[in-house]
């Protein structure tokens, strides 16, 4: 996600660079009116799908506390099953 809009030379600093020679072309040329309109489409659905990626990374980073209650919690399961399959013989009680 970086390369899109972190950093340098990133996609959307390259779509910004090529806007701005079309635009400087679009004062000679009017004809590419409907390339200049287009590319900064392209560039409100990149900006557009970077925020979307932001958002999804941001909810699949778990902070380092809700881990550790997490693995606490399996484990706490882990040894009830093996504790209650040892009483059973591996089967669970009905």
């Amino acid at each position: 996600m970086a390369r899109l809009s972190e950093g340098e030379d990133t996609v959307l600093e390259r779509l910004g660079a090529l806007d701005g020679c079309v635009r400087d072309l679009l004062r000679m040329d009017a004809s590419l009116t409907n390339l200049s309109a287009q590319i900064d489409q392209a560039a409100d659905i990149l900006q557009d799908a970077t925020r979307a990626l932001s958002r999804y990374q941001d909810r699949l980073d778990m902070d380092g506390e809700e881990l550790a209650e997490v693995e606490e919690r399996l484990d706490v399961l882990n040894r009830v099953i093996h504790k209650y399959a040892k009483l059973g013989s591996g089967s669970w009680p009905r």
